[in-house]
């Protein structure tokens, strides 16, 4: 189990893939669009005001945003 801080920006995780499911998106989220479920950000995009702040919290660069009628 991890204890302490939690956060995506520790520079000791060395895992080279995928979302560390930390959740420093969903703290960067003002209007509780994200959410961490079995290790991995979900957007709700019915809340997402498209501001981008979740975007620039992630270290891995795995958020993006996108047109909502994109595939």
């Amino acid at each position: 189990a991890v204890t302490g801080v939690q956060t995506c920006a520790l520079p000791i995780l060395e895992i080279d893939y995928g979302c560390l499911g930390f959740g420093s998106c969903v703290e960067a989220c003002k209007f509780g669009a994200l959410r961490v479920e079995n290790g991995v950000a979900i957007v709700d995009e019915t809340k997402c005001a498209g501001c981008g702040k979740c975007a620039k919290a992630c270290p891995k660069g795995l958020i993006e945003l996108v047109p909502a009628d994109k595939k």
